[in-house]
């Protein structure tokens, strides 16, 4: 069927941050990665006493990085791609700026002792707003397919309700901020999973001539969705079972075989499909990792900065910097020597997070201090070089 957008092209200015979704969400989102790397880095190395929202400053840095930056990222890609997949105008102008304002002030109030109601209104009304501009054109066009998507961020919103809601009791929290890890995790997977072997295919043909038939997976892939589900339970309630290490190995084990087969050579050769492969990459770590923690307990949060500092920090940023440069009328095969280089640093910043306190156990406090130095200096450098086109005009003079 074929779908014609069902809008008019506004007239375009000069300002355009708030003409599509991913302009002020990545623009935010990669300035808060960089900022929180901050305050993160100067609280962990005792160079400041965080007086947040939060009883801890550990819950109040895994909610920013989950519900803060990668909410932020998930609202700026799902805006953008769901006018593709609709060919329905989504949230622009003053009621993506409205959006943008509610995900702004809930941080700035989380930074605050007194904060945490106004910055779970902010959320609530945040997360309820997005989910339903971003459901409203999937029911209007009935592309049904899309709803499995959908309900994840659905689900991003509850889990950020409770979050806030059992703030107090921090091993209940923290349960909540786990259970929105995996919502994000499942989200990349399912994202990984449409969108990699499509442009390690279409890399192949543009630059090497090569026509490529990678497999998707199909079956694999409906045996993964019912162990995740049977994962997600295990792991946020039974999480030193051994049935949950074996959930979890069998899912190391499944998207490790995906991960195999779509390792050609022109990957490594991209950094917007490495950067996509090697995220996918830290998410099969991730399930190993979490798989041997019953008998190694300490792996058991490696696995979640497997997650997070790795498939969360590479796929965001990859995907960001296509997308951006895809939506502004720019070349996606040709990103620049720079996008290598902070993707890098992020590469970099995931190994050294989650592999080196396994080699190097009692240079913890130093790893993860390195580590956030090349997280900041990847996203800082992102969003310097990125944030005039997320302000300024397509270069081909269309509105979006």
């Amino acid at each position: 069927m074929n779908i014609h957008l069902s809008w008019q092209q506004p007239k375009v200015g000069r300002f355009a941050l708030f003409y599509l979704g991913f302009r002020p969400f990545f623009f935010l989102a990669s300035l808060s990665a960089a900022l929180l790397g901050v305050i993160w880095l100067l609280s962990f190395s005792g160079g400041m006493t965080l007086n947040t929202a939060w009883p801890t400053p550990a819950l109040w840095h895994g909610h920013e990085m989950i519900f803060g930056f990668g909410m932020a990222v998930i609202a700026g890609f799902l805006l953008t791609a769901i006018r593709n997949w609709t060919q329905i105008q989504t949230l622009h102008r003053w009621p993506l700026a409205v959006l943008t304002g509610l995900w702004l002030g809930a941080r700035i109030a989380n930074l605050f002792a007194e904060g945490r109601i106004l910055a779970a209104v902010l959320d609530a009304l945040f997360g309820i707003m997005l989910a339903v501009a971003m459901s409203w054109p999937i029911i209007q066009t009935r592309q049904w397919a899309q709803i499995g998507l959908i309900s994840k961020v659905w689900l991003l919103v509850v889990a950020n309700f409770f979050s806030y809601w059992l703030a107090d009791d921090p091993a209940q929290a923290r349960t909540a901020l786990l259970f929105g890890l995996l919502l994000v995790v499942a989200i990349l997977i399912t994202m990984i999973h449409r969108v990699l072997p499509f442009f390690i295919e279409k890399a192949a043909q543009m630059k090497q001539g090569r026509h490529l038939q990678l497999p998707r997976g199909k079956n694999l892939q409906k045996w993964n969705l019912v162990l995740f589900l049977a994962f997600t339970v295990g792991w946020l309630f039974w999480s030193s079972h051994p049935v949950t290490a074996f959930i979890a190995l069998l899912l190391a084990l499944l998207n490790g075989w995906l991960l195999a087969r779509w390792a050609d050579r022109v990957v490594f050769h991209e950094p917007l499909l490495w950067s996509l492969w090697a995220g996918y990459a830290f998410i099969v770590l991730g399930f190993l990792l979490i798989a041997f923690s019953s008998v190694f307990p300490a792996t058991n949060w490696l696995g979640v900065h497997a997650f997070g500092a790795g498939a969360m920090g590479l796929t965001t940023l990859g995907m960001m910097i296509r997308v951006t440069l895809g939506h502004t009328g720019r070349n996606v095969f040709q990103p620049g020597q720079l996008a290598s280089a902070m993707l890098a640093l992020v590469l970099i910043a995931g190994i050294v997070r989650v592999l080196g306190p396994l080699l190097l156990p009692y240079q913890y406090t130093l790893l993860v201090a390195f580590s956030l130095v090349l997280w900041i200096l990847a996203f800082g450098l992102f969003w310097l070089t990125y944030a005039p086109m997320w302000l300024r005009p397509r270069i081909d003079g269309h509105y979006g």
